[in-house]
């Protein structure tokens, strides 16, 4: 009895114990419910926070990336420009290296030229002098030479001009003589040499058609003779010999105006040619420049015509030679040397 009662206690003991056991078990669980669930809580309480946390950045981040959208779109818009802009310069940097390289070739080429260029330099400076100098001997010869101050004028304009066309400022002091030489030429009195020579020359060729009083007959001897005379002597000798022959056969027939000689007839040969040989006088004066003699070659032509000679033949050639010695023939020619000299020292200095 006593042994179950020692067993029933046990149970009971046992039982209590299970069911403290229990209950110690069913109040950790509650513990670890409530450990859980405040875990829980906590767990999402943290994560609200981190979750807010979040949105509030997002939200930052989503207006800094609004604002400086813009900022990027520039930069986008700069790089480009700056893309463009280095594309741009690399493609002129082509275009100078590319420029670079003709200006090279271009200053090998000049500097090729300028070499021949030299040569050729050289070579126009003596054709030049050369033609200056041809120039120049021309004026001379045409002024000391035919006294023509109208050629040796022009060929000193020609050489003026030529020395223009060059611009050669070495040549400037030569300019400036030709153009005292010029202005000394102008000075010149001017004289139409041309035109009095072909007056005299028109008189010479219509001396043949002047009408002369006619006298009594003279020998052959005495015609003879005198042709002699004349082939011997030179045609100024000539001249004055035959003046003062002529006088001498003249046979004098007054006529009631008392103004013309009649001479015989086998003398009138002399008449003419003594006429001749005062124009052909008178026109070489002319050309050479000799005033005196021209003048009285011309007087004489003219008394020799008014003595002689009759009808409207004789007055035309008698007015003809009396105008003519109105005509100032003298001309006092300047030196037009210092241009020649100065050019031909400029030769022999270089």
């Amino acid at each position: 009895m006593a042994e179950k009662k020692q067993q029933q206690t046990d149970k009971e003991a046992v039982l209590d114990a299970e069911r403290v056991n229990d209950d110690a078990q069913k109040s950790k669980k509650a513990s670890l419910v409530w450990l859980a669930i405040i875990l829980l809580v906590v767990v999402n309480a943290g994560a609200y926070f981190l979750w807010y946390q979040q949105s509030s950045t997002i939200a930052q981040l989503q207006q800094q990336l609004s604002q400086t959208q813009p900022v990027v779109d520039n930069s986008v818009d700069i790089k480009q420009l700056v893309q463009a802009e280095n594309k741009a310069a690399q493609n002129k940097l082509s275009e100078l290296a590319a420029q670079q390289q003709t200006l090279t070739e271009s200053l090998a080429a000049l500097q090729q030229a300028e070499e021949a260029g030299d040569k050729g330099r050289e070579a126009e400076k003596q054709w030049l002098e050369a033609e200056l100098h041809y120039l120049l001997t021309v004026a001379n010869r045409r002024l000391l030479l035919a006294k023509d101050v109208e050629g040796a004028k022009s060929a000193l304009t020609m050489a003026s001009q030529r020395i223009e066309s060059v611009g050669d400022y070495s040549l400037h002091p030569l300019r400036a003589l030709l153009a005292d030489e010029q202005q000394a030429l102008a000075a010149v009195n001017k004289v139409d040499v041309e035109a009095l020579a072909l007056q005299l020359q028109t008189a010479l060729n219509r001396v043949d058609e002047l009408q002369m009083w006619m006298g009594p007959e003279v020998t052959a001897e005495q015609e003879s003779n005198d042709e002699e005379v004349v082939s011997d002597q030179s045609w100024q000798q000539v001249l004055t010999s035959m003046w003062t022959e002529v006088k001498s056969l003249v046979v004098i027939r007054h006529k009631q105006d008392g103004n013309a000689a009649v001479l015989v007839p086998e003398q009138r040969y002399f008449v003419y040619q003594n006429l001749r040989l005062q124009l052909e006088s008178a026109r070489y004066a002319l050309l050479s420049g000799e005033v005196n003699t021209y003048k009285s070659s011309l007087k004489a032509a003219t008394d020799w015509l008014d003595r002689y000679f009759v009808g409207d033949e004789r007055d035309a050639m008698s007015t003809t030679l009396h105008e003519l010695q109105q005509h100032d023939i003298e001309q006092d020619f300047p030196d037009i040397s210092a241009s020649l000299s100065w050019l031909k020292a400029q030769g022999t200095e270089q």
